[in-house]
């Protein structure tokens, strides 16, 4: 994977590209990380797929853009890239923050999407605001370090590596700004709309998931065609947890639904 710079109307987008083996998989991560959190699984992925993984605005090395961290912006970040970088339809794979965004795309720009794999997306915001608010004392202390080392103070080191790279705004936007932030986000009404192949990966709640079966319940009625899979050891991060049964069932839910060669040397 080598990293470029991608130059949109608006910022700097930073991105990670594979070797071209085949159709464009897309690869969101999620809030705070970037686009190094795929990479457990990017190894078995490039054989067969031609991988490109962005970091969001305010994360990893793209731009950092204060008052511009709403959900509408990264998602159109992210549909000017596959316009202007990709130029092809994708199969899309998002972790949390990532698999919103991709869910919006695929409801909102259906023709840029070819496949949809979401890993333990938050699907209920009420439930993602009461965890947000249940960190904001952490998060407050993380925007105030990573503010400060911008001065040059030496304090990184009591800064969670993935964290460091993120715009502190960002941070403080997510969490003083919960309800303008996600505002356009409403999973039923995405679900209504997308007409993909779309599988769902979540975590067990017991450690962590932010989906219930509640959740798989009401979005079968919505998307009878969806395919859920918990993956039962991990919690909301399935790629890091689970590896290997995250990847089968990823690699299971492509080859039935023609999405990849069913050998990957073939």
């Amino acid at each position: 994977m080598k990293e470029h710079l991608h130059h949109n109307h608006l910022c700097h987008i930073n991105y990670a590209e594979g070797p071209n083996k085949g159709t464009p998989l897309l690869l969101l991560h999620g809030a705070t990380h970037r686009w190094q959190s795929f990479t457990s699984i990017t190894p078995e992925l490039s054989t067969c797929f031609h991988l490109y993984a962005p970091d969001f605005r305010g994360h990893g090395n793209s731009q950092k853009i204060q008052g511009h961290y709403f959900l509408e912006d990264y998602l159109g970040d992210i549909q000017t890239f596959i316009q202007e970088v990709i130029k092809e339809p994708i199969i899309l794979i998002g972790h949390s923050l990532g698999a919103m965004i991709g869910s919006m795309l695929a409801a909102s720009q259906s023709l840029l999407v070819k496949g949809l794999i979401l890993i333990d997306p938050p699907l209920n915001l009420d439930g993602l605001r009461q965890l947000t608010l249940g960190f904001k004392d952490q998060i407050n202390l993380l925007v105030q370090g990573l503010r400060l080392s911008k001065w040059g103070l030496p304090i990184h080191q009591f800064i969670p590596e993935q964290v460091r790279h993120c715009d502190p705004e960002m941070l403080f936007a997510m969490t003083h700004e919960f309800d303008e932030v996600f505002k356009l986000y409403d999973a039923d009404a995405l679900f209504k709309k997308i007409k993909h192949p779309t599988l769902l990966l979540y975590g067990n709640p017991a450690h962590g998931s932010l989906v219930t079966a509640g959740d798989i319940t009401k979005l079968l009625t919505i998307k009878p065609d969806l395919l859920p899979v918990q993956i039962q050891n991990a919690g909301h991060s399935p790629i890091c947890q689970d590896k290997e049964a995250t990847l089968n069932a990823v690699m299971k839910f492509m080859e039935q639904e023609g999405l990849m060669p069913l050998k990957a040397d073939s």
